[in-house]
Formats: structure tokens, C-alpha cells, sequence
């Protein structure tokens, strides 16, 4: 495991962290699960990454479109504070950058279905998920992980995961 710098308590989980989280998210909403109720939620979710080093894959969700709705919508305040306190306009200071997008598409295969089950699991139970329903969840998960993915077709053959 790579170490982390010490002080760096807001570690992004990378694109399978971020996958995972999304996933346990939808699941706990399908099952009426209020996820308000869960405990250390980010936190769990951020340690298996780290732990797996999914984190070294960082995420990056903006594109140009989302850059472009986010400035227009905190313009007002935004460029109130930059013009302020940095002598200029927000998007002066905060460019948009030419960063591809980086996201995770869902698992390859069937070990990367297995080992993201794994870690569904193992992040539900870390946050007090209810017992009882966790079966129902991690079958809801498959069928989450299976429908919502570009790789979809490699995932067929993949029946003793469940």
C-alpha cells in the first residue's frame, strides 16, 4: 500500500471509490435505507480505496458543461469573493482546465465484479447497513453492477458471484 501524507484527511477515493460510494447510495435508496442513518459513510468508502489504491486513479467529473453550470450558478457570490480578495473575476483565477474526464465505467470482468461485491459488502457492514437486508443488497448490487455498465457484455458469464 502506497503511504499517504500525513494530514491529508480528504483523500479522494479515485473512480472505483467513487463508483462504489454512488453504488452503495442507489442500493440504500432501493431498499429504503436512509443513509443519513449510516455511519462514517465517506470514510469507510475512502479507506477501502486507499487500502486498494484506488485512490491513485483520481476522479474528475467535470467537463465543460458542468463547469459551465456550476460558475453560472455561484457566479454572483463567487466573483464577489474573487473580486475582493483576488483582485479579479472568478473565472480569471479558476479557469476551466483541459483535464479529461475520468470516470469509472463499471468492472471489466468477472474478478473486478467479485472484488467490487467485496468491497460493497465490506463498506455496507462498516456502516451499520442493516443485517437483515444485506443479501437483498448485494443482489440488488450485481444487478446494479451489471445493467449500469459499458463492459456489460463481459459480465454474462459471471453467475457464481451472487
Amino acid at each position: 500500500m502506497v503511504p499517504v501524507a500525513e494530514g491529508s484527511s480528504n483523500i479522494q477515493p479515485g473512480v472505483k471509490g467513487i463508483w462504489l460510494s454512488k453504488s452503495c447510495k442507489v442500493i440504500c435508496d432501493l431498499l429504503g435505507v436512509e443513509t443519513s442513518d449510516l455511519r462514517f459513510k465517506a470514510r469507510k468508502v475512502r479507506n477501502i480505496a486507499i487500502k486498494k489504491n484506488w485512490h491513485l486513479e483520481r476522479f474528475f467529473g467535470f467537463d465543460k458543461d458542468l463547469y459551465e453550470e456550476t460558475a453560472n450558478h455561484f457566479g454572483p457570490t463567487n466573483d464577489a469573493f474573487a473580486r475582493q480578495f483576488l483582485g479579479g473575476s472568478w473565472r480569471d483565477h479558476f479557469p476551466l482546465k483541459s483535464v479529461v474526464k475520468n470516470e469509472y465505467l463499471g468492472p471489466v470482468d468477472c474478478d473486478e465484479l467479485l472484488e467490487l461485491k467485496e468491497s460493497f459488502v465490506e463498506a455496507l457492514v462498516g456502516m451499520n447497513f442493516p443485517s437483515a437486508r444485506l443479501d437483498e443488497a448485494i443482489q440488488l448490487f450485481l444487478g446494479y453492477a451489471k445493467e449500469n455498465n459499458v463492459h456489460a457484455s463481459n459480465l454474462r458469464d459471471c453467475h457464481s458471484y451472487g
